[in-house]
């Protein structure tokens, strides 16, 4: 063997060994699991409407909030693989915190940290476990809650909250990253995009078709792990995604309001654990119409009905 042939050997070897670039493996935005892992995360839901109501013709206003904002703290902890990667993992209820305002008024306020309501129905919740398959792609779905769901909860306000949380829905809103690439798409690399095609919540207002467009905007060292950022803006789409819904709560009175939708989120992601550091989305819809002929007189400022609706999801992992 000739001494240009060794070294062009040897070359190739450390290339691919990862000495030079070129045959390394490339980092994966996809969630990767170990036997026996454990991870806590809290995830906060919000659904706000809010009102406001400007008369300046009678020199009044007028500003009403609905709104349910949730939190539920759990530990995770793998409790076997399959062959795919998928993680049969149970889930354990730690904290959990509930607050329901209505038109401005308060009518339920939880916190399982606060001594005064170990008392409160809802307080059950805590230490309550279920299992459920965590997928790399970030779906998630339910095996079994069905020894959670006995808990016997009070049927009122704490009883409704209850069997929101442990709904399948409620628990697969909780764990399912909906910010990560298909598989064919998850090598990571700056700039890379990826696209969703998804509705808004129908229990909040007319549910809309949103192309959410995924970008990764950066790979930085932190702690000694490279953490990849990425950020998500959406815009209405024509194509209609599952759940959405042309029905609005506003009737016909709907087309008579100028619409204006806010939708942006974003992710951080270990690429060296595969696991999500945090995630969070947000979509602002706002509704607002004036009086016509107010508007046209140009002598004062018109009346104006402002209808805003937010719902927002947040995904932290806390160790």
């Amino acid at each position: 063997m000739s001494t240009h042939t060794r070294i062009f050997l040897m070359l190739s070897v450390l290339v691919c060994i990862g000495l030079l670039t070129g045959c390394a493996p490339k980092a994966q935005l996809a969630l990767n699991f170990a036997p026996a892992q454990t991870d806590t995360y809290k995830t906060t839901t919000e659904m706000i409407k809010d009102v406001k109501f400007d008369q300046p013709s009678l020199n009044k206003s007028s500003f009403d909030q609905t709104s349910t904002v949730i939190s539920v703290t759990e530990q995770r902890k793998v409790l076997k693989i399959d062959e795919k990667g998928v993680a049969l993992a149970q889930a354990t209820i730690q904290a959990v915190k509930v607050m329901s305002i209505i038109k401005n008024e308060t009518r339920y306020d939880f916190d399982s940290s606060r001594e005064k309501d170990a008392s409160d129905p809802l307080a059950k919740l805590t230490g309550l476990s279920y299992s459920l398959r965590l997928h790399p792609d970030g779906t998630a779905d339910v095996v079994d809650a069905a020894a959670a769901r006995a808990v016997k909860i009070d049927g009122g306000t704490a009883g409704t909250f209850a069997k929101r949380i442990l709904s399948d829905n409620g628990i697969v809103e909780r764990h399912h990253i909906l910010a990560m690439p298909d598989a064919e798409k998850a090598r990571v690399s700056v700039g890379k995009r990826w696209s969703r095609l998804d509705s808004s919540s129908p229990g909040l207002f007319p549910s809309k078709s949103f192309e959410k467009v995924y970008t990764i905007t950066g790979i930085k060292n932190a702690e000694g792990r490279k953490i990849a950022a990425v950020r998500m803006s959406a815009s209405e789409s024509t194509k209609p995604a599952p759940g959405a819904t042309s029905v609005s709560p506003l009737g016909p009175l709907a087309k008579m309001f100028d619409t204006e939708d806010r939708y942006s989120g974003s992710m951080t992601f270990d690429l060296a654990g595969g696991q999500v550091q945090n995630f969070e989305e947000k979509l602002v819809t706002t509704y607002l119409v004036e009086d016509p002929q107010q508007a046209a007189d140009n002598t004062q400022k018109p009346d104006t009905l402002r209808i805003r609706f937010t719902q927002s999801i947040e995904t932290t992992r806390l160790k």
